[in-house]
Parts: C-alpha cells; sequence; structure tokens
C-alpha cells in the first residue's frame, strides 16, 4: 500500500531474436522496452500514440536462469546480456551483416500504483522493443505478448519478480510469513 492506494510491480521477459539486416557490422548496445498504460484513447489528435507508454530502459539483473521442462529434460534459454548461471555464457551481440543472436532479457519495475501497469485486452498487452546499436541508431518494434500471472511467470523462472526487492532488502508482501496467534 502506498497512502492508501494498492500497489503492484510489473515484470517482463522477452525471448527475442534479432538480425542484423543493414548493410554493415554492428552491435547491441542496449535494448529497452515500453508497455501501454491503460487510458482512455483521445481524440484524433497527432499526439494521442505518445501518451500513455512507459519506458523502461534498465534490464534487470535475473537471479536465475529462464528455463522449461521438457519431458525429463531442463531446456535453459539464453540471456541476451547477462551470464547464464549454468553455461556461464551470453549471446553474442556483435553481429555482421545478415548475421543473428537470439537471448532473454528481462526488465523488473519498481513498485507503482493506479494505471502504471500494462494495459490488458484480451489476455494480452501491448509493448515497443527498442533495440539501440553501436551507432546510436534506434530500431523499434511494436508486439503484443501474453499477459501471465505471477505464479505461471515462475515456472519459467523461480525467482521471477524477486529482482527489485533483493536489491533494495524489501520482503515481498507475499513472501513475508506471520506467526499465528
Amino acid at each position: 500500500m502506498h497512502h492508501g492506494y494498492a500497489t503492484h510491480r510489473t515484470g517482463i521477459a522477452l525471448y527475442l531474436h534479432i538480425s542484423n539486416a543493414g548493410s554493415a557490422a554492428s552491435a547491441i548496445e542496449s535494448v529497452h522496452l515500453a508497455y501501454h498504460w491503460p487510458m482512455k484513447p483521445l481524440t484524433n489528435l497527432w499526439w494521442r500514440n505518445t501518451i500513455g507508454w512507459f519506458w523502461l530502459t534498465d534490464q534487470a539483473a535475473a537471479l536465475e536462469d529462464f528455463q522449461v521442462a521438457i519431458g525429463d529434460n531442463v531446456k535453459v534459454y539464453p540471456f541476451l546480456f547477462q551470464l547464464n548461471n549454468l553455461s556461464g555464457t551470453s549471446a553474442n551481440t556483435y553481429l555482421d551483416i545478415g548475421q543473428t543472436t537470439n537471448g532473454v532479457i528481462y526488465f523488473e519495475q519498481g513498485e507503482s500504483y493506479g494505471g502504471c501497469q500494462p494495459a490488458k485486452k484480451d489476455g494480452k498487452t501491448k509493448i515497443i522493443v527498442r533495440i539501440v546499436d553501436a551507432f546510436g541508431r534506434k530500431h523499434n518494434r511494436r508486439f503484443q505478448i501474453p499477459c501471465i500471472e505471477l505464479e505461471e511467470a515462475r515456472t519459467y523462472n523461480p525467482s521471477f519478480g524477486k529482482t527489485f526487492s533483493e536489491l533494495h532488502g524489501i520482503p515481498l508482501p507475499f513472501d513475508i510469513t506471520t506467526e499465528a496467534e
């Protein structure tokens, strides 16, 4: 709670496949992400599509690897920038012309309240992924991604949503145990 308002946090993990379709080799310097706030559409003003986007510009350090169980085996997804705990590697972010790479990026927003959360429609939300290359050029692409609950997100990463709390020493409300009287 913050001044009587319920608070929440937003976490977003994406598995990106990035190709260098340009005419020169370059490196991926950073990836930013924006989600659309649940605001009512404005009239047909030219700026109506720029209002209501909340940018997450700093990736969070995932405390554990992203993984999925496939039968008796476990598939561990590579990170784009962060080293994997199990393999100690990350994806190659320097791409020659026509070269591709892939990896997980993870964003975790601090505590928020009110409308500062992704707008949901039919179980999905709109996002913008911005890739900044070594030349400072920005490459944007819009997507719709599924919204899932924390319990399902933690099937892919048991520490999903815990980075902010771990870094700042703030216990999560659902991780706090109280003694019965």
